[in-house]
């Protein structure tokens, strides 16, 4: 496509295999558009995400946390935050889906900078559903000047 890539999508992997192949199935539709995808796979001790993803064709960066340390998804979090290079990442946890639709969105919209976007969600009968706290768009640099996540609390 020659463009330079405009966005990271972030998630955090720990055993959920059947989510990571669902996940695989919407990133391969994005194939043409300028986005990364960032997985970093918290110690997965049954289904690491590597042979999942082995043999996809999308533009993936997988990073592998090797020891278990319960609930350690804010640690895997600010690991793939520190491995963007996009202008702008979208972040959200392995059990929420982003489509293309959605991609192309934040793609077009216009961002501001120091601004950070939480996308409306809705049930799929089309109604509306709370905002959810980690699903959110922003630089790399204002996740940092926030401190990222705290990976002792």
């Amino acid at each position: 496509m020659g463009e330079a890539r405009q966005l990271d999508l972030v998630f955090a992997y720990y055993d959920n295999p059947t989510m990571l192949e669902k996940h695989v199935e919407l990133w391969e539709a994005m194939f043409n558009l300028p986005v990364r995808i960032i997985v970093v796979d918290d110690a997965s001790p049954n289904s690491p995400a590597e042979p999942i993803l082995k043999n996809t064709k999308i533009n993936l960066s997988l990073y592998r946390i090797e020891k278990n340390i319960p609930w350690n998804q804010n640690g895997a979090r600010n690991l793939a935050m520190r491995n963007t290079s996009a202008p702008w990442a979208f972040m959200t946890d392995m059990d929420h889906t982003v489509d293309v639709k959605a991609v192309k969105t934040m793609l077009r919209m216009k961002k501001k900078p120091h601004h950070y976007y939480v996308p409306l969600r809705e049930w799929p009968n089309g109604e509306p559903h709370r905002r959810h706290p980690n699903s959110f768009l922003l630089e790399p640099a204002s996740f940092w000047e926030c401190g990222g996540y705290d990976e002792d609390f």
